[in-house]
C-alpha cells in the first residue's frame, strides 16, 4: 500500500529539493491518512503509526525511497513527530519488548518523545528528545567534560532554550549525561523540571534493529532517578517531579552513586549550586588522574561453579585488592591470568556480590560487582529449515552449552515468525537437550517463502538468548526426480542435463523467493499480513 501510494503520488516529481544531503536517497517521507489510528482506536481494521522500510527501494526518476513513516491526521502531534525522528535514526527508548525480560519498566517514559513523552498535553505537546537521542540523530547538542581540567562551574541553559548538555565517559561503552529540562516551550508538559541525568550504554547493542531498550540490566538509555526510588525502572510510573536533581543534591561518587555496568563507583562528583530562569549551574569535582585501568566483566557476572572472575588490568599494573563476597567466602586474588576467585567452591544457583577496593599502585577503583553461578551458558545461534507450508510440523533446533545441568527459559519470538510460532512459551533445558518449537503456518504461507525472526531465550536469571531464524516454506513446483531404476534412465538424465548445461541462461532474479516481510506494503485477501508494527511501536506503549 505505502510502496503504491509513493509511486502514485511521486512519479514525475521533482524530488531533488527533498534530497537534503543530495546523495541520491530522498531523506523522510510521510504518509498522513483521514482514518483513525489503531492505537487511538484499537480496532485492527484501522492502521498503527509505524514506519517501516521498503523490502527493495522504490526508484522514481533520479532518486530513491528507503523508508517512510505513515500516521493519521487524529494521531497527535507527537506521534507523528515520534515515526520522523525514526527516519532520522532515533530508537525506541520505552520498554521494548518487555516479554523477552524479566523485568517490567517504563525506559525513560514521559522525559523524552521517543518513549512515552510523544503522548505529553495529550500528544499536542510531544517532549523533546533527550541529549542521547540528539546526539544519535546528529544534533550536536552535547560537549564532553575533559576530567583533567579539575574542578569546573558549568551553567546549563534549558535544553527547550537551545541549552547544551554535557557529557562524561564512564566505561569503554557507557556515557552520562547531564541536561537542564525546563518547563516551557516543549518541555512544558514533562512530569517535573530540573537537571536531568541519564546514562547510555552501546554495548553489545544493534542500533539497526531498534530493539535496544529490552532489559533494564542492558538498557541502552536509562535514568538516573533524583528521588533513588528507581520508579521507571521498577515500572511504577512515566516520570516524576523528583527524577531530575534539585538544589544543591549531587550524583557520581557521593549522594545518589553512579556505578558503571562493571561495579566500578565513578571518581567525579557534580552538585547543583543554583538553579535560576537563567539555567542550573552545577559544580563539578572530578578524581584523581588514573594511571591505570580496572577492568571487571559486566555485571550481572555469570559463572558456572568452576569459573573465577577474570580481571583485565593494564601491563605494569601491580594489583592490589581488599575485597569481600557477601555471601561469606573469602575472596582471593590469583594470578596467570589475573582472576579473583573464592576459598571454597561455589555451587549453582548461588548469587551475590563482590564489594570493596581494587588499585593499581594509585589508581583506586571502588567496586560492586554482581556475581551469579549457573549450571550451564548457552550460545547465541542461527538456524534455517525448509518446512511445509500447509501443515504444522517441529523444528529442532541444536544448542551450543557450556556447563551442565537444567535451566528454565520463558520462550519468546520477534518479527514475522512471531505469527507462525505455537509454542512452547517456557522450557526447562539441560546440556544435551535441542530446542523443540512447534509451528503452525496458519494459512500464512505458501510455497517459495520465508519466515525470519528472533527467538529469544530468557534465564530464570534474566540472561537472553539470542537465535536468528530463517524458516523456508518447500516448493510445490519440483517434486524430485524418482529411483533411477537401469542404467538407460541413468543416460537419459545425463543427456537431458547436458542439453540444459548448453541453454541460455535465465535472470536469477525470476527464481528468488517471496519474503514474509515485516515491511508490508500492500494488503491483497491472498497475501500473508505479517506485518509486525508492533515489533517497532509497542502498543503497550503506543505513541
Amino acid at each position: 500500500m505505502a510502496q503504491e501510494a509513493a509511486i502514485d503520488s511521486l512519479t514525475g516529481l521533482d524530488l531533488s529539493p527533498y534530497d537534503l544531503d543530495s546523495d541520491g536517497v530522498l531523506d523522510r517521507l510521510l504518509f498522513v491518512h483521514t482514518g483513525r489510528a489503531q492505537e487511538v482506536s484499537g480496532r485492527s481494521s484501522d492502521i498503527w503509526s509505524h514506519f517501516q522500510r521498503f523490502i527493495e527501494p522504490i526508484i522514481i526518476g533520479d532518486h530513491e525511497i528507503h523508508h517512510y513513516t505513515m500516521a493519521s491526521f487524529q494521531s497527535g502531534l507527537g506521534t507523528i513527530l515520534h515515526e520522523m525522528l525514526h527516519q532520522m535514526g532515533a530508537l525506541d527508548l520505552y520498554d521494548v519488548h518487555d516479554e523477552t525480560s524479566n523485568s517490567d519498566w517504563n525506559g525513560v517514559g514521559d522525559w523524552d518523545i521517543m518513549a512515552s513523552g510523544n503522548w505529553n498535553g495529550n500528544g499536542r505537546i510531544p517532549a523533546l528528545p533527550m541529549a542521547a537521542t540528539l546526539d544519535l540523530i546528529g544534533v550536536d547538542r552535547t560537549i564532553a567534560l575533559d576530567p583533567t581540567m579539575g574542578v569546573m562551574n558549568v551553567n546549563l541553559t534549558a535544553m527547550s532554550a537551545g541549552g547544551r548538555a554535557v557529557t562524561l565517559q564512564i566505561s569503554p561503552n557507557e556515557f552520562v549525561y547531564v541536561e537542564n529540562r525546563g518547563d516551557y516551550g516543549f518541555d512544558r508538559n514533562l512530569p517535573g523540571s530540573g537537571l536531568l541525568v541519564s546514562i547510555r550504554d552501546d554495548y553489545g547493542k544493534d542500533l539497526n534493529r531498534n530493539e535496544v531498550n529490552t532489559d533494564p540490566d542492558t538498557a541502552y538509555l536509562r535514568l538516573v532517578e533524583a528521588d533513588g526510588d528507581d520508579a521507571l525502572l521498577r515500572g511504577v510510573d512515566s516520570g516524576s517531579p523528583n527524577d531530575p536533581f534539585g538544589l544543591s543534591s549531587s550524583f557520581g561518587n557521593d549522594g545518589i552513586l553512579i556505578h558503571d555496568r562493571h561495579g566500578r563507583l565513578v571518581d567525579w562528583n557534580i552538585t547543583v549550586q543554583s538553579i535560576s530562569t537563567d539555567g542550573i549551574e552545577v559544580i563539578y569535582q572530578p578524581g584523581m588522574i588514573r594511571s591505570h585501568d580496572i577492568l571487571p566483566p559486566r555485571s550481572p557476572i555469570e559463572l558456572l561453579p568452576s569459573e573465577s572472575i577474570p580481571i583485565t588490568v593494564e601491563q605494569g599494573c601491580n594489583l592490589t585488592v581488599d575485597l569481600y563476597s557477601t555471601d561469606g567466602r573469602e575472596v582471593i586474588l590469583a594470578t596467570n591470568p589475573t582472576r579473583i576467585e573464592w576459598s571454597v567452591q561455589s555451587f549453582s544457583g548461588t548469587m551475590g556480590y563482590i564489594r570493596g577496593t581494587m588499585a593499581c599502585d594509585d589508581s583506586i577503583f571502588q567496586v560492586d560487582m554482581d556475581w551469579r553461578i549457573v549450571p550451564h551458558r548457552i550460545a547465541d545461534a542461527t538456524f534455517e529449515q525448509v518446512i511445509p507450508h500447509d501443515n504444522p510440523t517441529t523444528i529442532v533446533i541444536p544448542l551450543d552449552y557450556d556447563g551442565d545441568g537444567q535451566r528454565s527459559y520463558d520462550v519468546s519470538a520477534e518479527g514475522p515468525l512471531e505469527r507462525i510460532v505455537a509454542g512452547p512459551s517456557s522450557i526447562d533445558l539441560s546440556s544435551s537437550d535441542a530446542l523443540e518449537l512447534a509451528i503452525d503456518p496458519k494459512g500464512l504461507l505458501t510455497p517459495n517463502m520465508y519466515a525470519e525472526g528472533t527467538l529469544h531465550l530468557t534465564s530464570d536469571g534474566g540472561d537472553i538468548v539470542t537465535i536468528e531464524v530463517i524458516l523456508y516454506t518447500s516448493s510445490n513446483q519440483f517434486q524430485g526426480i524418482g529411483p533411477i531404476d537401469s542404467q538407460a534412465d541413468l543416460v537419459t538424465i545425463l543427456l537431458f542435463l547436458l542439453a540444459l548445461s548448453i541453454l541460455p541462461g535465465r535472470n536469477q532474479s525470476n527464481r528468488s523467493q517471496t519474503k514474509i516481510a515485516e515491511e508490508d506494503t500492500h494488503y491483497s485477501v491472498n497475501t500473508p499480513q505479517l506485518s509486525q508494527y508492533d515489533d517497532l511501536d509497542n502498543p503497550q506503549h503506543p505513541f
